[in-house]
């Protein structure tokens, strides 16, 4: 550190290195196999796959406080989307976020002694130790959806459901 309280930058050398994560691993090459999946597509076709495209966008001439209207909910739904891709990233990373969703749903449902979490099988085998409901293993749903099933009825989300809301939320803040 000099005089004047700068510290120049020093390069250092790590002290330990960390082992392979072949699970992380293994959904990064997934992500990118997608990615160039989709850029392939769009080289040969000269368009968007359907999958990326959220909404058709068109610009028309219309009264601006409703086309701000307009822009600001696509702007949204956007942001969305790229909120959940980051959330099944993240779950893709660490499996026990999904835990964290179903303390979450279960706080909405009113903890319930009754309450069974159905989850993909996946989260379900993960998730075990950290649940203490009964879990059921549920194919039909998808990695990181959650339902909650108790004697009130049924409640939960996919990924991009509480993706665009946590996006509406913070837009509306």
């Amino acid at each position: 550190m000099t005089a004047d309280g700068f510290e120049p930058y020093v390069p250092r050398a790590a002290r330990t290195i960390a082992a392979p994560n072949l699970e992380n691993e293994a959904m990064d090459r997934a992500i990118d196999d997608a990615d160039r999946d989709d850029v392939a597509e769009t080289e040969r076709t000269g368009t968007l796959p359907k999958a990326s495209i959220a909404q058709p966008v068109t610009i028309i001439a219309c009264d601006p406080r409703r086309c701000r209207a307009q822009l600001r909910d696509l702007a949204i739904h956007l942001a969305g989307e790229a909120c959940a891709r980051a959330m099944r990233i993240a779950i893709a990373r660490n499996p026990l976020f999904v835990a964290r969703f179903v303390d979450d749903a279960m706080r909405a449902e009113g903890r319930s002694v009754e309450a069974k979490v159905r989850l993909h099988p996946a989260d379900a085998r993960t998730c075990a130790g950290a649940i203490v409901s009964d879990i059921i293993a549920d194919p039909a749903l998808e990695r990181g959806e959650v339902r909650i099933d108790s004697p009130h009825g049924t409640l939960g989300a996919t990924i991009a459901e509480r993706a665009s809301k946590l996006v509406r939320a913070a837009a509306d803040a």
